[in-house]
């Protein structure tokens, strides 16, 4: 691609409805940042121009980094923000793993349809050699509701005093949000990110919106390996869109640096043109999103010489997810070096349980429940141990486990009366209290 390189992406998961951008199909995207990026520009002048050398710096780290190949990890937690009136939306653990199991493997080149990539680009793919570890999952139920909005994003997820639940260490721990995002006059929604924030050379005040909304947000129906989910199509229809998990990928690739791969115009009512970059050398020029099919004809831009068809099984691009399939070389190096400098503490060891959270998060599902209930806490690195206890409304112990590690506990509280449970972790000089409703 060009050398020029335009914004970096601030904002990735904007939809805009037909009516706000236009009347054609390539113009609905599920991750359209461009507005966000113009505002930013509009309040804080100058703004693009910083980000650009951002991108740039960011880049060049990789680059020179001579790419230490060590697998990198990453600690996730996840926060399921289910509404009240959406019950589809309170995923299960087993679909949450599953998607950071899908993550991990589209890191590190394990994905089985990695295979699929046409041959022509299996000199430039990459592995990112990135690995994602679950470190918790906080299950909270609301009544708010969360959308795309003129005011802005749907930050108010992201906050517990909004109906929300507020981010673990943001410095120490990638944090995804999946909710219902409803579908406003916007447009509908699956996801957004925030790219790196905090840097030396960023303007003052501009470090936006602030580093406890970092992060990562999913629409629930987006945040699935084996699902679908309807999206408008061009003739003022829906088509389905199968999900593989992929949407979690592109969006997390934002979070790392990584802009789509057809570039970013600066004018989001601007017709697409081969002159816009991502700045990733790698990737052939690109006239503008896949709208979401996988055709292997499309070749949107002529480079000349070695021209290459439109890369269209690139997680940053908008094709099917069922045909994304890797990342390139130039795009690894982007993301390792970002790993490197700006979010080098989420691949920074923790050493003790006291500095690995600021809370022990345990997971307690189903709940309420009539007799199964599975108890979890997860962590990386850290031998512990805890005990549990489960008393009754009367703070009575009706029962005590103690164990090493992590811990994974599926209990049968069938032949417990009915009504309010507590279950006490504790793990060296932390405490954590959970209710339990038993029907």
């Amino acid at each position: 691609m060009k050398n020029t390189i335009s914004k970096l992406t601030l904002v990735a998961g904007l939809l805009f409805s037909q009516l706000a951008i236009s009347q054609t199909y390539h113009s609905n995207h599920v991750c359209g940042h461009d507005m966000a990026v113009q505002q930013m520009e509009n309040n804080y002048p100058g703004y693009k121009q910083v980000v650009n050398t951002t991108f740039q710096q960011a880049k060049l780290t990789g680059e020179q980094a001579g790419m230490d190949k060590a697998t990198l990890t990453i600690p996730v937690v996840v926060h399921v923000v289910w509404n009240t009136n959406a019950p589809a939306s309170n995923i299960s653990n087993t679909q949450v793993e599953a998607v950071i199991a899908s993550l991990r493997a589209d890191y590190q080149r394990q994905n089985a349809d990695a295979t699929n990539l046409r041959a022509i680009f299996n000199p430039i793919a990459g592995n990112p050699e990135i690995n994602f570890t679950i470190a918790g999952i906080e299950r909270v139920e609301t009544t708010a509701f969360f959308s795309l909005s003129f005011s802005g994003l749907p930050d108010n997820v992201k906050k517990t005093a909004q109906g929300g639940n507020d981010a673990w260490d943001p410095q120490r721990f990638l944090n995804i949000w999946v909710c219902n995002i409803e579908e406003g006059f916007l447009g509908k929604l699956l996801g957004y990110s925030y790219p790196p924030a905090g840097l030396a050379n960023w303007p003052a005040g501009t470090a936006a919106p602030s580093a406890d909304l970092d992060g990562v947000v999913i629409h629930y129906e987006a945040f699935n390996t084996n699902g679908t989910v309807n999206m408008p199509d061009a003739n003022g229809g829906t088509v389905a869109l199968p999900m593989k998990g992929r949407t979690v990928s592109h969006e997390v690739g934002h979070y790392l640096g990584l802009r789509h791969i057809w570039g970013d115009k600066a004018d989001i009512f601007a017709a697409d043109d081969c002159a816009t970059d991502d700045g990733i050398s790698d990737t052939p020029l690109q006239l503008g999103q896949s709208m979401f099919d996988c055709n292997v004809t499309n070749n949107t831009c002529d480079e000349g010489a070695n021209d290459k068809p439109d890369l269209i099984e690139n997680y940053m691009d908008y094709s099917r997810e069922t045909c994304m399939n890797t990342f390139t070389q130039g795009q690894v190096n982007l993301m390792r070096g970002v790993l490197a400098d700006q979010r080098a503490g989420l691949v920074t060891p923790f050493t003790s349980i006291n500095e690995y959270s600021n809370k022990i998060n345990i997971s307690v599902s189903p709940n309420p429940t009539s007799d199964i209930v599975n108890i979890n806490y997860v962590t990386e690195n850290i031998v512990q141990s805890y005990t549990l206890t489960i008393k009754d409304m009367l703070g009575r112990n009706v029962k005590t486990i103690q164990g090493t590690g992590n811990i994974s506990q599926t209990l049968d509280l069938s032949s417990y009366n009915s009504g309010i449970y507590t279950v006490n972790v504790q793990i060296n000089d932390k405490v954590v209290t959970k209710k339990i409703i038993l029907n």
